[in-house]
């Protein structure tokens, strides 16, 4: 369910929010190689815990070979506070992450993290297989611990330099902790002994089951981290992946072109601040003006020779004008016209399509509030809808909701496929349900058709609406 996925996702930011105000930190999120610290960064209460974070994993490779030994060299007692990763990775040539059945685990969160009064140093990465989301953090041990002999034996390894840890011998000691085990993890010719953790966190009403899983290997201790009992198919499925550290020149020239894409990109973004929105769009306040538009306009050089939005509605009218008309809502015979509202040509609309629309129209047996958009799809698209809505709707990798991706937008209550008659013949659709509106879409006459209504708490789009709806070919005026 849509409301467990957001609920677990609060309740990790919830936990990592109260980490931080136990040890005091500073998070630094960043897009490029050299993050700079907030202002926070000079107060002493975030001098125990440093964490930058990188949207790629390129950036932090980078990042590890390319930061000063002492960053952040802010004369602050964070200084230098990486350098023990950086040495260890550096020494290595490498980092580990994970992957799932032989594919490399993406993530949006790649994040190096230490601790100044704490053992932990290295890296934590938030990753999800099947749904299911979890942390890993590979942790470097420390010089005086970092014995080959002891990597074998985890409950050793915890017992000599983690002895606050819970063990399979002593797990009963803890509180809150109702499971302790060894457990083996094999990928590829490797087979690491781990102990598996099982407890609960919260009080009454708001306990929450979670597991954490410990290994020693490579001079590290791994730890797996999730909410929810564990589940033994988790790490069949994960290996370890030995991620090769760049060149520092290989480092530095990645760098150098993100720094140049990033301000070629902050100084496209202030040029358009600059000229404006472009005109795209023609608002009108009635479908016969629409069609009068669509059937005059000189669309080359619409709005005005030399504007920004020149051109753009081109492919509209292109489209418009090579079938001669304009699929429009009638009611009850009469046009739909939009008395709390107004009709629009639009360049682009939702799915990148040129779109006409009649929004803010009275209809149905409760007299709702609708919206209709009728959208021209390219070759490609056609080709796709004809082969149904949602195989259209999956090949757009995520940027719009299917049946597979709907429970977890967090803000739609229901999503399925629904069969009503529109003039005269059955159509096939799909309703979404949120708080407050309702929508359907549908292929019909070659194009995707949206109708929208403003409605709070439904269960359902109301299908009645097509027992006076019709969709009317209208013909542009000569």
């Amino acid at each position: 369910m849509e409301s467990n996925f957001c609920f677990r996702k609060a309740l990790i930011l919830g936990i990592i929010s109260f980490l931080v105000f136990l040890t005091g930190c500073v998070v630094v999120n960043s897009s490029s190689q050299s993050p700079g610290l907030s202002d926070d960064a000079v107060n002493p209460l975030y001098e125990n815990r440093l964490e930058v974070s990188f949207s790629e994993r390129e950036q932090l490779l980078d990042f590890i070979v390319i930061a000063d030994a002492q960053y952040p060299n802010n004369g602050t007692k964070q200084d230098g506070i990486f350098s023990d990763i950086f040495a260890f990775a550096k020494e290595a040539g490498y980092i580990y992450a994970l992957s799932d059945n032989g594919v490399m685990l993406e993530t949006d969160s790649w994040s190096i993290t230490a601790y100044r009064n704490l053992d932990n140093r290295g890296f934590n990465f938030l990753y999800t297989v099947s749904d299911h989301q979890f942390f890993y953090y590979p942790s470097y041990l420390r010089t005086d611990q970092r014995d080959l002999s002891i990597e074998a034996d985890i409950s050793t390894c915890l017992k000599t330099y983690f002895p606050d840890y819970p063990r399979p011998d002593n797990w009963k000691e803890h509180d809150r902790i109702t499971d302790c085990y060894f457990a083996d993890w094999a990928f590829e010719g490797t087979s690491i002994q781990c102990i598996v953790e099982q407890g609960i966190v919260g009080k009454d009403e708001d306990q929450h089951e979670y597991y954490k899983l410990y290994a020693c290997y490579d001079h590290m201790l791994l730890t797996l981290w999730g909410w929810g009992t564990y589940d033994t198919a988790l790490l069949s499925r994960l290996a370890l992946e030995k991620v090769t550290l760049p060149s520092e020149k290989e480092a530095q020239d990645r760098i150098d072109a993100r720094e140049k894409a990033d301000s070629e990109a902050a100084a496209a973004a202030e040029e358009e601040a600059r000229l404006g929105t472009p005109q795209e769009l023609k608002f009108v306040p009635t479908q016969e003006e629409l069609l009068t538009f669509m059937a005059m306009v000189y669309e080359k050089t619409y709005p005005a020779e030399g504007d920004r939005g020149q051109g753009l509605l081109s492919p509209l009218v292109g489209a418009v004008r090579a079938e001669g008309y304009l699929l429009l809502p009638y009611m009850d015979g009469e046009p739909a016209e939009p008395t709390e509202g107004y009709c629009t040509a639009c360049s682009l609309h939702i799915f990148d399509m040129p779109a006409c629309s009649v929004e803010g129209f009275h209809a149905g047996k409760d007299n709702k509030l609708y919206a209709y958009f009728v959208r021209y799809p390219s070759t490609e698209e056609a080709e796709l809808l004809m082969q149904g809505i949602e195989t259209f709707k999956q090949s757009r990798q995520g940027h719009t909701v299917n049946l597979k991706t709907w429970k977890d937008s967090g803000f739609i209550k229901d999503y399925r496929e629904v069969t009503f008659t529109l003039n005269g013949e059955e159509q096939t659709g799909f309703a979404t349900v949120c708080e407050s509106s309702t929508k359907l879409e549908f292929f019909y006459d070659g194009k995707l058709i949206t109708l929208t209504c403003a409605e709070e708490g439904a269960d359902s789009f109301d299908l009645s609406l097509f027992e006076h709806l019709t969709l009317e070919k209208v013909p542009l005026p000569e």
